[in-house]
C-alpha cells in the first residue's frame, strides 16, 4: 500500500472514531443529566400506589413525569423520580433512587392532579424549601423536544428480566405488526362483560370490519380478546396458548397481572401503527404515549354507546 493512501485511510479511521466518541459522549452526558444534575433545589416525584390506593395508570404517571422534567430542565432544578413504593418499580429500571431513606416517611406529598397551575405551584413550594415532594399526572405544557423524548424513554426502560419477556413475545408476533387496542371502562378490570352487551357487540363489529392479517389485539377485556380470537383468529398476546389477566397499573398490586399490562405497553411501543378504540372522550394514555415517544402513527376512535 502506498504511504499516501495509508495516511488517508488512517485519517478516516481517526475521524470516524472521533465522531463516534462525540456522539456517544453527548448521548451519555444527556442520559446522565436526566436525573443526576447538581442544582440547589430538588423536586422528588413519587409514585406510591402501594401506600396510596387508586393512583393513576402508567400513561398518566408518564405524562406527569415528562411535564415535571420540562419544568425542572427549564428552571435548573434537580428531579428525582422514585417508585420504590409503587408496583412500577418491579418492572422499570430507572425509577428507584439511591437515598430512599430520605423519602420513605414523607406523608406531605403535594398532589398535582390534572393541574394547569403546575409551574406556579412548583415555584411557590420551591420558594419555601429546597426539597419538595410531589405526585403529578399533569400533561406537558410544551411540545416534547428530542431531550424530552429521550427522558421519557429513559423512564420507560424495562428491567432486564422484563426486557427478555418482551423480546420473546415480539418474536411470536407477525413482522411489522400493528396494534388494535380496545379500552373499555375501568370496571371491566373487576367484572368483565360478554357478547350479550351492546358495546361488546358494536366493538367486535368494528374490529371485524377493520383488522388486518398482521394486527395484534390488546384490550382490558379478556372476554373481548377471547371472543375475537375465536371468531376471527386475530393475533393476540398469550402464554402457552393461555389468555392472561391484565390489571390497571395504577390501582393493582398484583405482580403478574401488572407485568402482563406492561408487556402490552411495550408491545405497543414496538408496533408499526396503533389504532385505539376507547369509551373515553380522550385518547387512551396507555397507547397514545407509546405513539408519541416512539413516533408511531396513531389513530383514536371514540366508542359511542
Amino acid at each position: 500500500m502506498k504511504k499516501k493512501n495509508f495516511k488517508k485511510i488512517l485519517f478516516l479511521i481517526i475521524l470516524i472514531c472521533v465522531i463516534v466518541y462525540f456522539i456517544w459522549f453527548k448521548y451519555a452526558k444527556a442520559k446522565e443529566g436526566f436525573l443526576d444534575t447538581n442544582y440547589e433545589k430538588t423536586v422528588y416525584l413519587l409514585w406510591q400506589n402501594k401506600k396510596k390506593k387508586n393512583q393513576h395508570g402508567f400513561g398518566d404517571k408518564l405524562r406527569g413525569a415528562i411535564s415535571t422534567y420540562q419544568y425542572c430542565k427549564e428552571h435548573k432544578i434537580n428531579l428525582k423520580v422514585d417508585a420504590t413504593d409503587d408496583i412500577c418499580s418491579h418492572f422499570l429500571k430507572n425509577v428507584v433512587i439511591d437515598n430512599y431513606d430520605l423519602i420513605k416517611d414523607k406523608e406531605d406529598v403535594l398532589m398535582l392532579v390534572n393541574d394547569d397551575k403546575l409551574y406556579e405551584k412548583l415555584n411557590t413550594e420551591l420558594s419555601k424549601s429546597n426539597n419538595i415532594y410531589i405526585y403529578s399526572n399533569t400533561s406537558p405544557r410544551k411540545k416534547l423536544d428530542d431531550d424530552d423524548i429521550e427522558f421519557a424513554k429513559y423512564i420507560c426502560e424495562p428491567s432486564d428480566l422484563l426486557k427478555n419477556e418482551i423480546q420473546t413475545t415480539i418474536k411470536s408476533l407477525p413482522l411489522n405488526y400493528g396494534i388494535k387496542h380496545f379500552r373499555f371502562h375501568d370496571d371491566i378490570f373487576k367484572k368483565d362483560f360478554d357478547e350479550n352487551d351492546p358495546l361488546f357487540k358494536k366493538s367486535f363489529e368494528l374490529l371485524k370490519s377493520d383488522y388486518k392479517e398482521n394486527d395484534v389485539l390488546i384490550s382490558n377485556s379478556i372476554n373481548f380478546i377471547k371472543y375475537s380470537k375465536e371468531k376471527i383468529n386475530i393475533k393476540t398476546i398469550n402464554r402457552d396458548n393461555n389468555f392472561y389477566k391484565v390489571e390497571h397499573i395504577g390501582e393493582s398490586t398484583d405482580i403478574n397481572s401488572v407485568k402482563n399490562s406492561f408487556i402490552d405497553f411495550f408491545i405497543s411501543c414496538n408496533a408499526k401503527n396503533i389504532k385505539s378504540y376507547t369509551v373515553y372522550d380522550w385518547p387512551s394514555n396507555f397507547v397514545s404515549w407509546s405513539s408519541t415517544i416512539y413516533n408511531i402513527p396513531f389513530e383514536n376512535i371514540h366508542l359511542k354507546h
